[in-house]
């Protein structure tokens, strides 16, 4: 009959340890342009779970600081991960297994298009088109005469280069062969004159 009874009880948690994360947006974008990247995940929606975004690897010195929400605008080429955490006990988080890829890659810009502007009847030119660009991706080039529509692409052209022997006005679009969203177009066509050659000289009198 000897006994006592704990006058505060115990109380014992189990918080639960996110799991299932994962990392979904955009993997590929132009340059000045972002992704949203999102963590996603099965978690405790009754508390404020914290998330640690990093760059390249898990690692102090890659964390990128100032973001402790679900969701990151990811503006460079890299991997990244997320980290989530329970803030109820910190020592219950999870990191995403497969890393997230963005590549950002480099619109042509500054495009502008070179060559001889004049050239007599029967002769031709050569027009070369130049531009800021990524040199470790193929590049595509689409040309164009009078104006940029299907209608006036000329066909069978994908290179920097183009031979001209009709009078108007030339275009070129220049795209990323990474992502065919990244492109660029002339802002000045190019003219290009065939002058008639005098023909059937003859002399009276």
């Amino acid at each position: 009959t000897c006994r006592d009874t704990v006058n505060t009880p115990f109380t014992f948690n189990v918080a639960q340890t996110p799991i299932d994360v994962t990392i979904t947006g955009a993997n590929s974008v132009c340059t000045g342009q972002n992704s949203v990247l999102t963590a996603n995940g099965t978690i405790d929606n009754t508390i404020t779970n914290t998330y640690a975004w990093f760059r390249t690897s898990v690692d102090p010195g890659n964390l990128i600081g100032g973001v402790t929400t679900n969701t990151l605008t990811a503006t460079q080429s890299g991997t990244y991960f997320v980290v989530v955490t329970n803030s109820a006990n910190t020592a219950c988080r999870d990191t995403n297994n497969a890393p997230f890829t963005l590549t950002v890659n480099q619109t042509p810009s500054n495009t502008a298009i070179n060559g001889t502007d004049n050239v007599c009847t029967g002769q031709s030119a050569t027009l070369t088109a130049t531009a800021t660009l990524d040199n470790n991706v193929t590049n595509t080039y689409s040309w164009y005469r009078t104006n940029v529509s299907p209608a006036n692409l000329i066909p069978n052209n994908t290179s920097s280069t183009l031979s001209v022997n009709q009078s108007g006005n030339y275009f070129v679009v220049i795209t990323n062969g990474s992502d065919n969203t990244c492109r660029d177009t002339v802002n000045t066509p190019f003219t290009f004159n065939v002058a008639q050659t005098p023909i059937d000289v003859t002399i009276t009198g």
